[in-house]
């Protein structure tokens, strides 16, 4: 195995050779699962699913002693530590006082926090303080456990006023259809009336009047297709506030954070001193308080 030609050696492929029990011959069943339900999505898999190990079930290319002292190795010196902070708030995270995408830091050992990449630099630039994963993950169990009580109240009427938007947006179509028809039927009259001018059968003077008449007309329309074009945002919107409904119909109550349920809701969380704001997919915005510090 080998790194493609003129790149180097990514760590995240590192460590997933060095973890791989493959090499010794035994197997891990399930490091993955497809969802159950469409769309039908892969995610690994961190304890969601049962995973099986099976000894044996290939010739090995490496002996388990040299495996051994290798997960060791990892262990202890902590090798890994780049691949290890990657986690699901990744490019997820936001200042909301400058705008800057938050970096996590710290040993796990003490718990990880997110900072402002401006604050790093130069506290004077940017007063967000620091806060805690833990404080994020439980914002979000908050977060989720209030929409999924609180989803008749808050997405049921959202949908209705998009099935409405979707409704008014099916006549502008319509509309639409009828307008580039009309500007059809013009340009061939258009059409035919040069053809008779160019034939002699009409006097000038009445071809541009004439003319002028059918042009007016087209531009008329034309300007009529400009207002009423047509937009699939509020479409997507709900497209996505139902993937929402869905998922917290299928999922019962969060007692623990759920990474995958993260991933699949939230866009983006925006940091303040005061609050912690998560965007959902769908654009909808809720906030939680900041623990005080």
């Amino acid at each position: 195995m080998y790194p493609k030609e003129n790149s180097k050696w990514n760590p995240r492929t590192i460590h997933a050779i060095l973890r791989n029990e493959k090499y010794i011959g035994d197997s891990l069943y399930q490091k993955t699962y497809t969802t159950d339900s469409l769309p039908l999505k892969r995610y690994l898999n961190t304890g969601q699913r049962s995973k099986y190990y099976a000894m044996e079930t290939h010739e090995g290319i490496i002996s388990k002693t040299d495996y051994e002292k290798v997960q060791n190795l990892l262990a202890k010196k902590s090798i890994t530590g780049e691949i290890d902070r990657t986690c699901v708030f990744s490019k997820k995270i936001y200042c909301s006082i400058c705008g800057a995408i938050c970096s996590r830091k710290g040993p796990p050992t003490q718990g990880f926090v997110w900072c402002c990449r401006t604050h790093l630099q130069s506290k004077a630039l940017c007063l967000l303080k620091s806060i805690r994963e833990d404080e994020l993950q439980q914002a979000f169990l908050s977060i989720y456990n209030r929409l999924q009580c609180n989803q008749k109240t808050i997405l049921e009427p959202l949908v209705d006023d998009l099935l409405g938007l979707r409704h008014l947006q099916e006549q502008k179509y319509k509309k639409r259809l009828a307008l580039g028809e009309d500007i059809q039927h013009l340009a061939k009259q258009k059409h035919n009336l040069t053809r008779i001018h160019t034939l002699g059968y009409i006097e000038e003077p009445q071809f541009i009047e004439r003319s002028a008449a059918i042009e007016q007309q087209i531009r008329e329309r034309k300007q009529q297709l400009s207002r009423n074009d047509m937009s699939n945002t509020s479409e997507k919107i709900l497209q996505k506030t139902r993937l929402i409904q869905k998922k917290l119909s299928s999922t019962p109550p969060l007692e623990l954070f759920d990474e995958s349920v993260f991933k699949e809701l939230v866009k983006k969380v925006l940091i303040s001193n005061t609050a912690i704001q998560f965007e959902l997919i769908n654009g909808m915005k809720l906030s939680e308080s900041r623990a005080a510090t």
